[in-house]
């Protein structure tokens, strides 16, 4: 007869993990312009003053999960587009 094997529990370690998603971003510019008009075709070419992203609205759509330290990737996950 085996001996029965006392069952480890799980060691818990760190990962890291790389999530692409999609994020609305809301851009502010400041330009010196005649009228609105013209003040739109500035802001093309212009640099925002802030960007801040809307963290409430990301669509999930991919992670990696790496052991924390490494570049071997342990497991991918694929989202339908949830929040």
């Amino acid at each position: 007869m085996k001996p029965k094997q006392i069952e480890q529990p799980k060691q818990k370690q760190y990962y890291t993990i790389k999530v692409e998603a999609t994020a609305p971003i809301l851009l502010e510019y400041r330009v010196f312009a005649e009228d609105e008009e013209e003040a739109i075709e500035l802001m093309k070419k212009a640099s925002p003053t802030s960007a801040r992203p809307r963290l409430e609205l990301k669509r999930l759509v991919k992670a990696t999960v790496y052991s924390a330290g490494t570049s071997i990737i342990k497991m991918t996950k694929h989202f339908n587009g949830g929040r």
